[in-house]
């Protein structure tokens, strides 16, 4: 059995040579849910110790059908730095990446701290603002194949996110309603609604705090939270245009 520090530098290596990895399951199918975020908590904790900046969290498995396909019945977490941050307007690197997918995400940036299991109301109260994102995760895993205890140790698949700059700040109860298109080189190829995110991605918001809890860490204000896909994820390749959209805004990046 590998150990927190060995699963951590292989997947570290692995991210830095973009090059793909078995997954630590397929040799070690004890892992464990508990042991994969110890291994997520000590590769944040390494980053900040190399002077990275926390910038706030993002959520995964956060629709119905993905949980029933890995049998949980919970959304999981990862963090996000500030060095993930891309500029639309300099694009991303494609050799970056082992398996790049892009998905649009409603992103909520905190206004107050808030910790422990907080009410929805709670959560409403703590919020800033809302803006769309789109997430540029990456899998460090051969083919894509994973299982839970795998993709949480992989920090839930993060790779990169670019976060629009038009913040609304009303009517948030029922932005899970609002439609979110997904194009590709001016292709659509996904469309959905937040809904898709635990009915709505104020639950998603809920289910992160109760998870920080167990750690005993809170949500500070500023933190962004990306609640997870809106749609199914898209593949991207250098030379593509990315373009997702909602009533609010449109937010375009392209691959180099």
């Amino acid at each position: 059995m590998l150990s927190e520090k060995e699963i951590l530098e292989r997947l570290c290596v692995a991210r830095e040579s973009a090059s793909p990895i078995t997954a630590f399951t397929v040799d070690n199918p004890d892992l464990s849910v508990e042991q994969a975020y110890r291994v997520q908590r000590l590769g944040l904790q390494q980053a900040l110790d190399g002077g990275a900046t926390l910038a706030g969290y993002k959520m995964g498995l956060t629709s119905r059908a993905k949980q029933v396909d890995v049998n949980v019945d919970q959304a999981i977490c990862g963090y996000l730095l500030k060095e993930f941050e891309k500029d639309p307007f300099e694009g991303v690197e494609r050799r970056r990446y082992i398996h790049p997918r892009a998905e649009p995400e409603l992103v909520f940036v905190m206004g107050k701290r808030v910790m422990g299991r907080p009410s929805l109301r709670e959560v409403v109260a703590a919020v800033d603002y809302v803006c769309i994102g789109l997430e540029l995760l990456d899998s460090r895993y051969e083919k894509f194949q994973f299982k839970l205890p795998d993709v949480i140790a992989d920090n839930t698949s993060a790779g990169a996110y670019v976060v629009g700059r038009t913040p609304v700040k009303a009517d948030w109860e029922s932005l899970r309603l609002k439609g979110v298109l997904l194009r590709k080189n001016g292709k659509l190829v996904q469309t959905g609604c937040p809904a898709a995110v635990l009915g709505d991605p104020l639950q998603s918001v809920r289910q992160l705090v109760c998870q920080l809890a167990e750690w005993e860490v809170p949500l500070e204000p500023g933190q962004l939270i990306f609640t997870g896909g809106v749609t199914a994820s898209v593949p991207f390749e250098s030379g593509d245009w990315l373009e997702c959209e909602w009533p609010y805004e449109k937010l375009s990046v392209g691959v180099r």
